[in-house]
């Protein structure tokens, strides 16, 4: 329950490592996070101030004191995610614009293998890119484009998540005077195109968009 991106992948893996799944909601307001205990009372909230000081002490890469990346393998610090391949992973839920939010669970498995076609659509790679994402990883889409291809395919993230143009200049001016590689930008159409309208050809230093579309849950690149 962060919305902190750097948090949030922190608190997941360390949920993965304990061989516990982790429950998403769509949104971090009170009312909707005590009504996710009542139907999971087995379940506890991670404290974003909990999580806040755990990323401040965790390794990242800060070039030019704005950017924050994390790369994580499913073997990092020597360990082991221990988890078996039906062992439910993430439990995510629809916005509820028409309805009860609806539960959707990931196992292990399919998170993986999602992130393996995900990997395969762009092979053979020169060099690993590193990722940055407008999407929530509270989304599925944002989940496995941003943290799942991280964590599978050891690209970085960076968790610093831009949603105005002001924010996406400053991420691609940090990019540059960073040594991560090549900037790969997940975003939806609407931001894409509010980016376009707003930045145009001032945008330089992205190698590649990939873009979801919600209304037939296609993913362009």
């Amino acid at each position: 329950c962060c919305d902190d991106t750097f948090g949030l992948v922190l608190g997941t893996l360390a949920a993965w490592y304990a061989r516990q799944a982790v429950v998403m909601p769509n949104t971090r307001l009170a009312n909707d996070v005590d009504a996710l205990r009542r139907r999971y009372p087995a379940s506890y909230v991670q404290d974003p101030q909990t999580l806040a000081r755990c990323a401040a002490d965790a390794p990242a890469s800060q070039p030019a004191g704005a950017l924050r990346s994390f790369v994580a393998t499913t073997s990092a610090g020597g360990s082991r995610i221990d988890a078996g391949d039906d062992d439910t992973a993430v439990v995510l839920f629809t916005s509820g614009s028409s309805g009860e939010p609806a539960a959707h669970a990931k196992t292990f498995d399919a998170l993986m293998r999602g992130a393996a076609t995900f990997r395969g659509a762009f092979a053979p790679l020169s060099r690993a890119p590193c990722l940055a994402g407008t999407v929530d990883c509270h989304h599925m889409f944002g989940l496995e484009a941003n943290l799942m291809a991280s964590l599978a395919c050891g690209w970085a993230l960076i968790t610093d998540r831009p949603q105005l143009p002001a924010d996406l200049l400053d991420l691609l001016a940090a990019h540059r005077a960073s040594d991560l590689g090549p900037l790969w930008l997940v975003t939806t159409p609407l931001q894409l195109s509010a980016f376009h309208r707003a930045l145009g050809t001032r945008a330089t230093g992205i190698e590649r968009v990939i873009v979801f579309r919600r209304a037939n849950n296609e993913v362009h690149i």
